[in-house]
């Protein structure tokens, strides 16, 4: 079961969590003073402010205004984060308060607790940060009391739909293992001789990247960089028929040799072993050159429209023809048979539009649909002519876009987080921009995040 995730905030450690934190669960932060741990929760807060979601920052150690001015440093936007500052001002030394029949604790755990009630259920706050779980052990009389208010308020927080971020300064003097136990994961952040690591050591219903990740502390705060891990490899590819090179074997075999197998060639001392080989390898190769060549015409496409003035070459065009013609040239390349549903919508007339730049649009939309979506689920096409626009609308049910990749969505050589070990160049969605630049039109993106190109403008159609 795939789980939703919500960002960290930090790239590198989002790709330890496998994406992120799992929402509405609590996570302990630990780590002794100096190793980012309030960095870290910023970071968290401010993620959720991308999102348009409330951040709520309790801080029972560090006054709030420090905090903020410390955060706006790094270049975090603090005056969006709702603060509750439950730290102690100048006021409790200078009005000592003695309690002769009860202890501190009893007396000011109750007003602590309303305070965070009442914030709590004023807000809705979709992420909180307490910072740290530590003070409120001393607000209780022994460890049995703690672990019941400290269980009992992480249900409360849950229970609003919060995903808690809370933070233990732990020592020898005073660990924290009950809270180990009570959180649904757990991130040790380390400061030593030998520099900065994160680790996580407990994340309960997902896999992470275990081991110990490089962390640095930098003037717009924390990088991480995942350890390099050997991982399982599988590459994915078409039941196909691979040429030997040589066509008359190749007629033999009933058009070539299976993709994916292994072939022994087996014979006496100069019967041709190895020249078959080398054929073998020859006609590889012409295969590949042919795939380097595809990847050195993107370049220079790309390249053509950065260095040089290009122009739209405008020709009248019988659009859905063209669409059509697309439709069954993409099928035959990818050797797919995808199913492809076209329909065309509003008044159709024909328009002058550069043929070259919409050959280049669909064809890297619908390679892209087809090789991001599963066989059996298909590819929904609209030719749209409303008003003085012509609208492309491409809709397939593919892996999507994680939320993290999508700022960076048409930058060159920039492919999203979850294609795995998919091939592809990260140059088709930069191309696309590109050449729907070129025709002065725009760029729409559906919920999932899949590009429906190309409004054109009033100047492009032939009434």
């Amino acid at each position: 079961m795939n789980l939703a995730r919500l960002s960290t905030g930090i790239a590198g450690f989002d790709e330890i969590l496998n994406g992120g934190l799992i929402p509405k669960r609590a996570y302990l932060v630990r780590g002794g003073p100096g190793c980012g741990k309030t960095i870290l929760g910023l970071h968290f807060l401010s993620a959720g402010l991308n999102q348009d979601d409330k951040s709520l920052y309790i801080t029972l150690g560090e006054a709030a205004e420090q905090i903020k001015t410390n955060g706006a440093i790094l270049g975090f936007d603090t005056k969006a984060i709702d603060f509750l500052d439950l730290s102690p001002g100048a006021d409790f030394f200078t009005q000592v308060q003695t309690y002769d029949i009860f202890s501190p604790a009893e007396v000011e755990r109750e007003p602590t607790t309303q305070r965070i009630i009442e914030t709590v259920e004023s807000l809705k706050p979709k992420r909180v940060l307490i910072d740290s779980m530590t003070h409120f052990r001393y607000l209780c009389t022994d460890d049995f009391q703690f672990r019941k208010q400290v269980l009992s308020f992480m249900r409360f927080l849950l229970e609003t739909g919060a995903t808690v971020l809370f933070t233990s300064e732990s020592s020898p003097e005073a660990p924290d293992d009950d809270l180990q136990f009570i959180s649904d994961g757990v991130i040790h952040l380390n400061n030593s001789p030998e520099g900065r690591n994160i680790s996580v050591t407990k994340f309960r219903g997902s896999d992470f990247l275990s081991g110990l990740h490089s962390l640095r502390l930098t003037s717009k705060g924390i990088q991480v960089s995942a350890k390099l891990q050997p991982k399982f490899f599988k590459q994915e590819f078409i039941l196909e028929t691979i040429s030997s090179g040589v066509p008359e074997l190749d007629e033999l075999l009933h058009g070539g040799i299976e993709r994916g197998t292994v072939t022994i060639l087996t014979g006496s001392t100069g019967v041709g072993k190895t020249t078959l080989g080398l054929q073998f390898m020859k006609e590889a190769i012409k295969t590949s050159a042919k795939k380097m060549t595809d990847t050195l015409d993107d370049v220079l496409i790309l390249t053509k429209g950065e260095l040089t003035e290009q122009k739209c070459n405008l020709q009248l065009l019988d659009l859905p023809e063209l669409c059509n013609q697309i439709i069954v040239e993409i099928q035959i390349a990818t050797a797919i048979n995808h199913e492809i549903n076209f329909t065309i919508q509003g008044e159709y007339i024909k328009v002058y539009l550069d043929e070259s730049l919409i050959r280049q649009i669909l064809t890297n939309l619908f390679t892209n649909a087809i090789k991001y979506s599963s066989l059996d689920t298909p590819v929904d096409f609209d030719l749209i002519f409303q008003d003085t626009e012509i609208i492309f609308k491409i809709k397939d049910k593919g892996i999507g876009i994680p939320l993290k990749d999508r700022p960076l969505l048409f930058d060159s050589f920039r492919r999203a987080s979850n294609v795995g070990e998919i091939p592809g160049t990260g140059l088709g969605l930069a191309i696309v921009k590109q050449s729907v630049d070129l025709h002065g039109g725009k760029i729409l993106k559906g919920r999932r995040y899949s590009p429906k190109p190309l409004i054109c403008k009033a100047d492009n159609i032939l009434w």
